[in-house]
């Protein structure tokens, strides 16, 4: 199953277009009266907010692909990607802008910290070959 992080544009598009192509998916939505609109899109939404750690991981629960989508706010970030080591996430796609850590936007160098810290945690997990057929597997029939 892939969790995306957060309903907003990007991730609403996201959580769209996968569960469009039979993709099982989960999205992380602040809003309880968005619950029956995502499930009749064929996604499974939890309510939840990347400012709470245990509603972070509890999205995780069965969780092979993470698309983290989010402005650059380092805690959020740096958070979930906590997460999806704890729970064993095989992959974490982030969706970003330009990084760069000189750049006078503040949301590129947090950018650039995030992605320098995340490079270290390594969320991924197992060979190539076990990742295709867990992919094979995540597709809905």
């Amino acid at each position: 199953m892939i969790l995306v992080t957060t309903a907003g544009k990007v991730g609403a598009e996201t959580a769209r277009l996968l569960a469009e192509q039979a993709w099982s998916v989960r999205i992380l939505v602040r809003d309880r009266d968005a619950v029956a609109g995502w499930a009749a899109l064929g996604a499974e939404a939890v309510v939840g907010d990347l400012d709470d750690p245990a509603a972070v991981d509890a999205a995780m629960d069965g969780i092979s692909t993470v698309a983290l989508v989010r402005p650059a706010v380092p805690a959020h970030e740096l958070a979930v990607v906590a997460s999806a080591v704890k729970a064993g996430v095989d992959h974490l796609v982030k969706v970003t802008s330009k990084a760069s850590a000189d750049s006078p936007i503040l949301r590129r160098r947090n950018q650039a910290a995030i992605e320098q810290r995340g490079q270290r945690q390594r969320p991924c997990a197992g060979s190539v070959r076990n990742r295709r057929r867990r992919l094979r597997h995540q597709r809905r029939t």
